[in-house]
């Protein structure tokens, strides 16, 4: 029992600290205040397990800010992988050319650039194919994140 607590603060720290990393790699790179909201979101759903698969809007939406950073969009599978997609508009603003990576997790996270046709947005249930790893994928992709009523709110 003792192990599996030691394992779950162990698992925490390291979010904390990929957080941080996260954030401070955003503002070194784009010399602008951070969006906490939308950093604490993407790693949200990236390291907690009970946050639903879910992606935002490129765009935003009403008064919400858009994301023009990669976020986990979906998952790409065939009979014996399965590796999470991550996806990210080519041009702010335009949402039809997209740029994406997988993370293959059994080789060190290795993360796996690879093109779309023309850069096309992948929809669910396209196939693409992966040179590096020669084989070819489904695509699934998540819905995107919903209103939800919040009684809290005045």
């Amino acid at each position: 029992m003792q192990d599996k607590l030691f394992s779950c603060q162990t698992s925490k720290q390291q979010c904390l600290g990929d957080l941080q990393q996260t954030r401070q790699y955003i503002q070194q790179s784009q010399n602008v205040p951070v969006n906490k909201a939308n950093v604490n979101i993407a790693l949200n759903r990236l390291y907690n397990p009970l946050s639903p698969p879910e992606r935002s809007y490129p765009s935003g939406r009403l008064n919400t800010p858009g994301t023009s950073d990669f976020q986990q969009i979906g998952i790409v599978y065939n009979n014996n992988e399965r590796l999470p997609l991550f996806g990210r508009p080519k041009y702010p603003g335009r949402s039809e050319k997209y740029e994406y990576y997988v993370i293959d997790e059994t080789r060190n996270r290795l993360k796996i650039p690879f093109k779309s046709k023309n850069d096309n947005e992948l929809y669910d249930g396209d196939t693409i194919h992966l040179d590096i790893l020669n084989n070819d994928y489904n695509v699934k992709i998540y819905e995107y994140d919903q209103f939800r009523y919040d009684p809290d709110i005045l």
